[in-house]
């Protein structure tokens, strides 16, 4: 019996240690391919950008991890095309399923609120929630105000027009944190996005585009976040 125990520990072991090696050689494979993309030759900067694209979901995610980290530190400017390059069409591929998120309200353009006992804010008004939509099953209610939705926040360089276009980057199910002023108080929403299904005047390019625009954002800040966390 203890003998049937040591081999199962003995070849878990190995197992772990395996995976553990084809993890760093990955992460090594991947180093070296977005180094080339630097590399004299334009043919070895196709080369290794060709081999950067391979549909594997594993060296997928080292090639999307280190092509953020890399992003943030480079001055070279066509290492950062060639990053944004790589990371749009794999981003796209992997994570566009080409449905627009949606709220499901009337908006009202925006204007500066006097908050009682802070300072003036900029919200974005909800004229009204379209019934069984995100919005109403979340509770949100004509009169309510958006003063921000993620790190978005309102005002006149982020409008109706900007507020939509975020919404219609995201996918259905994709989850959207609402700041709102309602009924006198400032709170807070956790909204799950349905799909759209009314007419929408975006065309698939925009909506292709505003999605990976609306993600890199995103997962830029979090790569400088990490990378300033560790110095």
């Amino acid at each position: 019996m203890r003998l049937r125990t040591l081999i199962h520990v003995l070849a878990a072991v190995a197992a772990f240690a395996t995976a553990n090696a084809a993890g760093r050689k990955k992460d090594s494979d991947v180093d070296a391919l977005i180094d080339q993309l630097g590399a004299p030759k334009w043919r070895d900067r196709e080369k290794a950008q060709s081999q950067l694209l391979t549909p594997d979901p594993d060296f997928s995610k080292a090639v999307v991890d280190r092509a953020l980290q890399v992003l943030t530190t480079t001055q070279d400017p066509e290492m950062k095309i060639r990053l944004t390059d790589l990371l749009e069409v794999i981003v796209l591929r992997d994570s566009f399923k080409g449905e627009q998120g949606f709220l499901g309200v009337t908006l009202h353009p925006v204007i500066a609120s006097l908050v009682p006992d802070g300072p003036i804010v900029h919200t974005v008004g909800i004229v009204e929630p379209l019934a069984g939509y995100p919005a109403d099953k979340a509770g949100i209610k004509s009169g309510d105000r958006i003063i921000q939705i993620d790190n978005k926040i309102c005002g006149p360089a982020f409008g109706v027009p900007d507020l939509v276009a975020y919404i219609s980057s995201k996918s259905p199910g994709d989850i959207v944190v609402l700041q709102l002023w309602s009924n006198g108080i400032r709170t807070e929403k956790s909204v799950p996005l349905a799909a759209r299904n009314v007419p929408s005047d975006m065309s698939l390019e925009q909506r292709t585009e505003l999605f990976f625009r609306s993600w890199l954002e995103d997962h830029l800040r979090d790569a400088e976040q990490t990378a300033e966390q560790a110095k």
